[in-house]
């Protein structure tokens, strides 16, 4: 659908106000009773967003909600549909008849016989009897449907979320300034400018969706069943862009109001809405980019000490700092994605692998500053994410799935890999201990040596003038770091001598 991108229709969904027009809600007792339950299921998932223009609720609908279902709505229209069938049976026979006389009058007797033997109703038996069967089930089925007042509670229950409208006065001033835009064919509502009542409700109802986005600084998704050219450009009856007046005034008014046509809205949702158990485990199978998401905001905002802790344990005795400060958990992959889905939930299992940046810090005697060292950490978890799942209110096989509130369990934390945080990378490896050569232990330790000596200059023109430790106390930390390690290292030399 090329005037509202899938981009900007999942942001709506997820944001957006709802907000529905007079000729969508009628539409729900004229369509099918199952596209009516969708379509109410479905608002019903988002209804603490949905909000009704003033005008919508209290002036259009309010007259239309004591409707019996007898001779309105979808009753009304199938017998519409079975005459308008019967109709075109005649007309098909009709024209056989009228080719078999001038078939026969110009001389062409095989011909003209060959139609004379095609009974239409006959070689169409199978095909209207089928579709009388349908018609008779689906009348039965909304007959039912519409006097169940189901239609009519949902009507009324959206209605009752509107807020207080314009002031008589003010929608004499609007009326004023319809008639104006009328003449000159500025959209919306200009299609109604021969009705004998409520001719300017589309302008009415425009004002209040502009005044609302304004007020509420959050975009608007406007449903409505108006398929007409004050409200979209339209080709060949097919909406091609809602109409440029419109985004314009929009913009002129700091609002964010977009049209969408009902069967489009419909349509787009079911990105998000399953009608039944197969499109829901298609869209549990597609959820594993939004679940690493939501997984990274989760150790974000409470992980970061628990993360802290483990990887201090392991590092700081890797790379002899005191502790470690995570600075931003990142480029989340869920890996070994299993799931499992009953009615109420979705219980996934995976592996998540993910990136730490980390600060090492080197406390230098027992004041601050300390010494930062950047480094990068590769770990892995465990994870089971719990989602709820949603169930339709008319229709339970309507299902909605709340990823972005994910119960989320992580297990302990693995280290797969980690930089140096003095100046070369390396993998960290469970056995370095077992594994590391003498040379190595001096080549750290001059690493040690080297990185103090870079940061010491830095220190001393910060520290000169205040009450912090010296050079000479940074140098004297250091040789003491130094002789402790040397002796740790000579003690754990004769260990593996007299195992030997």
């Amino acid at each position: 659908m090329s005037y509202l991108s899938e981009q900007d229709f999942r942001r709506l969904w997820k944001s957006a106000l709802i907000s529905v027009d007079t000729s969508a809600l009628l539409f729900l007792q004229e369509c099918n009773s199952p596209l009516s339950k969708y379509a109410m299921d479905t608002l019903l998932f988002i209804e603490d967003r949905i909000w009704i223009p003033s005008h919508v609720a209290n002036v259009e609908m309010d007259p239309q909600l004591n409707y019996t279902g007898e001779i309105t709505g979808s009753i009304r229209s199938l017998n519409n549909f079975d005459r308008e069938f019967d109709k075109t049976i005649s007309a098909i026979d009709e024209k056989f008849q009228s080719l078999h006389k001038k078939l026969d009058e110009q001389g062409h007797e095989l011909l003209s016989d060959l139609i004379a033997e095609i009974d239409i109703n006959k070689v169409l038996y199978d095909a209207i009897s089928k579709f009388k069967l349908n018609v008779a089930l689906s009348t039965e089925e909304n007959k039912d449907f519409l006097q169940s007042k189901l239609v009519q509670v949902f009507q009324k229950s959206l209605c009752s979320r509107t807020s207080t409208g314009f002031t008589d006065e003010e929608v004499s001033d609007i009326e004023q300034e319809g008639t104006i835009r009328y003449e000159n064919s500025i959209p919306p509502g200009y299609s109604d400018r021969n009705k004998a009542t409520n001719k300017f409700g589309d302008l009415i109802i425009w004002k209040e969706l502009l005044k609302k986005s304004n007020e509420e600084k959050k975009p608007i998704l406007f449903i409505t069943r108006d398929k007409k050219e004050d409200w979209f450009k339209l080709t060949d009856n097919k909406i091609v862009e809602v109409r440029e007046e419109l985004r314009k005034e929009m913009e002129a008014n700091n609002a964010e109001v977009f049209v969408i046509y009902f069967n489009d809205f419909i349509k787009m949702s079911l990105e998000f809405v399953s009608r039944n158990f197969e499109e829901l485990q298609e869209k549990v199978d597609n959820q594993e980019y939004e679940l690493a998401e939501q997984i990274e905001i989760y150790i974000n905002e409470n992980m970061h000490g628990e993360i802290e802790e483990k990887l201090t344990n392991i590092e700081s005795i890797e790379y002899n700092s005191d502790f470690i400060a995570v600075d931003v958990v990142e480029d989340i992959e869920i890996n070994n994605y299993m799931n499992d889905i009953d009615d109420e939930i979705v219980i996934i299992n995976c592996k998540v692998n993910f990136t730490v940046y980390v600060d090492h810090n080197y406390y230098v005697g027992s004041r601050e500053p300390n010494i930062e060292l950047p480094s990068v950490i590769k770990c892995q978890v465990d994870a089971r994410v719990y989602i709820e799942i949603f169930s339709g209110t008319h229709n339970d096989q309507i299902k909605l799935i709340d990823i972005d509130s994910p119960y989320i369990e992580l297990d302990e934390v693995e280290v797969i890999s980690s930089t140096d945080p003095l100046g070369h990378d390396e993998d960290y490896d469970d056995a370095f201990q077992e594994d590391t050569e003498p040379y190595e232990d001096q080549e750290r330790t001059d690493e040690l040596e080297a990185e103090f000596e870079r940061n010491k200059e830095q220190k001393e023109s910060a520290f000169a003038n205040e009450e912090h430790i010296s050079v000479e106390e940074i140098e004297a930390d250091l040789e003491e770091r130094i002789r402790q390690k040397e002796a740790q290292d000579d003690y754990e030399e004769r260990l593996r001598e007299e195992e030997e």
